[in-house]
């Protein structure tokens, strides 16, 4: 947009799977887990020449794949009574809502001589409601918060050392037990996270002077 503001947008269709033949009567449509769709947005804005700040906006499709976004309850009262038992056509599925991710971030370059410092924030609506906490047990995806920070340290003009650490706080849903005669039995899933990176960028050959 100009010198100091740049946006970006960018999305996928829905990308079609071979079915999980292993899962079919597991999974619904008889094994089909495609990966869903998504559209993203955002922008970076150069506060000075060193600090840029940025924020994104993206949505991902996930109760558009029917073993994702398919209710836990879409069972029939017995076994073999309706398409709809495990592995069925409009089986049951993981429940997961369509969620909405809005991510903050900055970038300070050159901080310190050769040292570029970077932190972010992440929001994330939760796909998982208390209906659907008996079949998460297996994918407990209920984290809504990532508090992220890193760091580029310039070794030399050829190698650079990057390090970068997320956390993820807890996050609970309660839920009851789908089974008959359970109702009152209660179910909760919970999920924290950490994650540590490290890494190194090598610069082959000889870079180009500027054009004057």
């Amino acid at each position: 947009m100009t010198p100091a503001v740049r946006l970006g947008v960018s999305g996928n269709s829905r990308i079609y799977m071979q079915r999980f033949k292993k899962y079919q009567g597991m999974l619904a449509n008889q094994g089909d887990m495609d990966i869903p769709a998504s559209i993203q947005a955002g922008v970076a804005v150069d506060a000075t020449p060193s600090l840029t700040l940025m924020a994104d906006y993206k949505h991902i499709f996930y109760n558009a794949v029917g073993s994702i976004g398919n209710a836990s309850t879409n069972l029939p009262a017995a076994p073999g009574t309706g398409a709809n038992y495990l592995g069925g056509s409009n089986g049951p599925g993981f429940g997961w809502q369509d969620i909405d991710v809005f991510k903050f971030g900055l970038e300070w370059r050159d901080a310190i001589q050769g040292v570029t410092l970077r932190a972010g924030y992440s929001y994330n609506t939760s796909p998982i409601k208390s209906r659907d906490v008996m079949f998460n047990i297996m994918a407990p995806g209920v984290v809504k918060h990532h508090f992220t920070a890193g760091t580029k340290i310039e070794m030399t003009d050829s190698l650079d050392l990057e390090l970068s650490g997320m956390y993820a706080p807890e996050e609970k849903v309660s839920g009851a037990e789908i089974a008959p005669g359970k109702a009152n039995h209660g179910i909760e899933v919970s999920m924290h996270q950490w994650e540590l990176t490290a890494g190194v960028v090598w610069k082959f050959g000889q870079q180009d002077e500027p054009m004057k």
